[in-house]
């Protein structure tokens, strides 16, 4: 069984965060799902990733979160690899 910090899917992240990020990375999570609806969960290097064939971004928890950033940007990689994929 794996610990609280090597948590085994996204819902398990989120519940063993601090209470005050946990309200950003449900958000993240639907708006990444919302704009990507093929997206993958998985958890890599002990966060949350949503996999969409390659690359990542990273935001600091610190700093006010970009949510129509992220949107934008999880539309826009996921067209561009449909299109490499053709």
């Amino acid at each position: 069984m794996k610990s609280a910090l090597n948590p085994q899917n996204i819902d398990k992240y989120i519940q063993s965060s601090a209470l005050e990020a946990r309200s950003t990375l449900r958000k993240t999570r639907i708006v990444i799902s919302e704009a990507v609806p093929t997206v993958r969960e998985t958890i890599s290097y002990k966060m949350p990733t949503f996999a969409n064939d390659k690359g990542n971004l990273k935001f600091p928890i610190a700093e006010p979160f970009p949510y129509a950033l992220v949107a934008e940007v999880a539309r826009a990689l996921s067209k561009q690899y449909q299109r490499e994929k053709q």
